[in-house]
């Protein structure tokens, strides 16, 4: 499965982006700057570059990345363009940096972004959590008893959710996004799985502090 790493201007990942490979990187205007720090070269930097300091560009155009400017009037934000462009260069499965951070809407609009990619699975990492967008089902392999499992709703009703594995189980629920119902369920240990009939639904495993 080719593979992206896309790294957006919100929150640092830190340590999270250390030995991170992919068939291509992507940043994301600013998020080149967190891709500098972590000495990785992105493919290609992608926005308005009103964002991106002009010596992290330069250090990324040196490297070897392609510099896709778009205009700062546009339909679409920095993220969603380069979202396109990672799908673009085939990839199957995107794990996106930065989401969170700064102003509330930038922090919506990109969750927007993120849950609007059908042409690849997507799974968000931040140092709180790793979030997964799910169409039809996913399947974890590696949880401990206790481990928290939240269920989402993303832009409408999620039909037909259905768990294993946890500890509040669900059999065709139908989950509304004006409702917590899904949020902090507990797995009981070994494999747990989330599945939908139709809708988008994030799944959530928060990371516990050490």
């Amino acid at each position: 499965m080719r593979t992206a790493i896309v790294v957006a201007a919100g929150d640092p990942p830190g340590p999270l982006l250390d030995q991170q490979t992919a068939d291509v990187v992507v940043a994301v205007d600013g998020g080149v700057g967190a891709l500098r720090a972590a000495g990785i070269v992105p493919t290609m930097v992608v926005g308005d570059m009103d964002s991106s300091d002009d010596a992290d560009r330069a250090w990324a155009q040196d490297a070897g990345a392609r510099l896709v400017r778009h205009p700062v009037d546009k339909d679409q934000t920095d993220l969603e363009l380069a979202l396109q462009a990672a799908v673009d260069a085939g990839v199957e499965h995107l794990v996106v940096f930065g989401v969170d951070g700064g102003r509330d809407d930038h922090v919506l609009g990109n969750w927007a972004a993120v849950c609007g990619v059908v042409d690849a699975t997507v799974e968000v990492r931040a140092p709180a959590a790793t979030s997964h967008v799910v169409r039809e089902s996913i399947r974890f392999e590696d949880t401990q008893p206790g481990d928290l499992v939240s269920v989402i709703p993303w832009g409408g009703v999620a039909l037909g959710v259905t768990t294993s594995g946890l500890k509040w189980p669900l059999d065709g629920a139908d989950l509304s996004p004006f409702a917590a119902l899904g949020v902090s369920n507990e797995c009981l240990g070994g494999p747990a799985s989330v599945s939908l009939d139709d809708g988008v639904a994030i799944v959530v495993r928060p990371i516990s502090p050490e």
